[in-house]
């Protein structure tokens, strides 16, 4: 088993400073977005820090709401394209932002109990 999984398996070592692409579109597995819609890596984060012998600690931007701590196998080394600058831009939905509104509501005037098949009961 050994054998046929090192196959695939690539050996990386990043420094403290180096750019890198972080996978966070398998985290967002349990949000209610289809994957075609999200970036399969976001990036570009700066690593902290070594963390173990195959986990870093990145600077993630403050919209991202992970742990900062990413095994190599979730981190890509970021390639900067000096021909054209706009090539890894994406119009795809960013993953993890929470987005907070301006207004606040002042007063709940009512609520229900919404019941699905196959689903648990939610409150509206």
């Amino acid at each position: 088993m050994k054998k046929w999984d090192d196959k695939k398996r690539r050996h990386m070592d990043y420094h403290v400073g180096d750019l890198v692409l972080v996978k966070l579109s398998t985290l967002d597995r349990y949000k209610r977005r289809h994957k075609s819609l999200l970036r399969k890596y976001q990036g570009t984060f700066s690593i902290k820090e070594r963390v173990g012998n195959v986990a870093y600690k990145v600077q993630l931007s403050p919209t991202v709401k992970y742990h900062l701590a990413f095994q190599v196998s979730m981190l890509k080394p970021y390639h900067k394209d000096t021909e054209d600058p706009d090539h890894g831009k994406s119009s795809r939905t960013p993953a993890g932002i929470r987005m907070e509104f301006d207004k606040k509501a002042e007063e709940i005037i009512a609520d229900r109990t919404v019941r699905e098949a196959n689903n648990h009961p939610r409150l509206e």
